[in-house]
């Protein structure tokens, strides 16, 4: 397993996709393997990739992460997929139209693709309103083929 994990990964770094790669690989809670590959930094100077490297994913984080939580809550029944916004988004709840939290996983609830709350509020805590009050017609709806725990047919939300 090693070997094919650490081949594709230098495959891939000298093909110049990424210049470096940490990977680990878990069994039962215990490490299997854990490798660094490649440079974390490549100019000025190279430094090499360790196992404690830390990378910047910038724009990445925000959906790697969010979808992970979000995936866990789903799993967990905390969140239901058909949860209109406004059970858990009070400035939302007295919407005519209530998009679901697929939708908004979808990204067809009807917002707009960008907004400048920047300029919108003072502080971040109020971004709520705004966000809700831009609220339109969802232009499409997605299927939801989503199962965390099985596969199953995809409905339609």
């Amino acid at each position: 397993m090693r070997n094919e994990i650490a081949t594709f990964l230098n495959e891939r770094i000298e093909a110049g996709d990424f210049p470096s790669a940490v990977f680990l690989v878990a069994e039962k809670g215990e490490i299997v393997v854990h490798e660094a590959l490649g440079y974390a930094v490549v100019e000025p100077e190279r430094i090499e990739a360790k196992k404690d490297t830390i990378y910047d994913l910038a724009s990445l984080t925000k959906p790697l992460v969010t979808g992970l939580l979000f995936a866990r809550l789903v799993e967990q029944q905390v969140v239901g997929l058909d949860d209109p916004i406004g059970r858990w988004v009070s400035e939302f709840d007295n919407r005519a139209l209530q998009p679901s939290i697929a939708d908004l996983a979808c990204h067809v609830s009807g917002l707009p693709a960008w907004i400048t709350l920047y300029y919108l509020t003072e502080s971040p805590y109020e971004v709520r309103q705004p966000i809700a009050s831009l609220l339109g017609e969802p232009e499409s709806r997605c299927f939801t083929a989503i199962s965390i725990t099985s596969f199953s047919e995809p409905s339609s939300t």
